[in-house]
């Protein structure tokens, strides 16, 4: 392989990364929230404790409080919320100009997400109780 077909490999690779660089930013939502200070005192100290931002901490709460939430829900609630949360996401991203296919419990879907509406379909279950298995 010459060096030309080498570079222009390289960059195809880091086109498609730039692509799922763009894609992930679309992800991301900025938002206003409150707090108290000694809240954000304490959030701020942690952070730094393991070397992060209040941004970057903050995004990883709100991630596993979100996951948390979902799971304590009802079965009934957890679906009609899961499709809220779906629909919202997808009103998003088309906002934001992105078509894409998407394959999950739910089928194969234009333009739609079922990222929480396919973690309905999931059992949980204890790493614990299946060891001996």
């Amino acid at each position: 392989m010459n060096s030309l077909t080498q570079l222009i490999e390289i960059f195809y690779t880091e086109e498609a990364m730039n692509d799922e660089r763009s894609y992930e930013t679309l992800r991301q939502v900025k938002f206003t929230a409150q707090a108290t200070i000694e809240d954000l005192a304490m959030l701020d100290a942690v952070a730094a404790r393991f070397g992060k931002t209040r941004a970057t901490f903050t995004t990883e709460i709100i991630r596993n409080a979100a996951i948390e939430l979902f799971s304590v829900l009802t079965d009934s609630d957890k679906l009609k919320v899961a499709e809220a949360a779906d629909t919202s996401i997808a009103e998003h991203m088309v906002k934001a100009g992105c078509t894409w296919t998407e394959v999950g419990f739910l089928g194969r879907l234009e333009n739609q997400t079922t990222h929480w509406r396919d973690l309905t379909q999931l059992k949980s279950f204890s790493p614990k109780e299946n060891e001996g298995s």
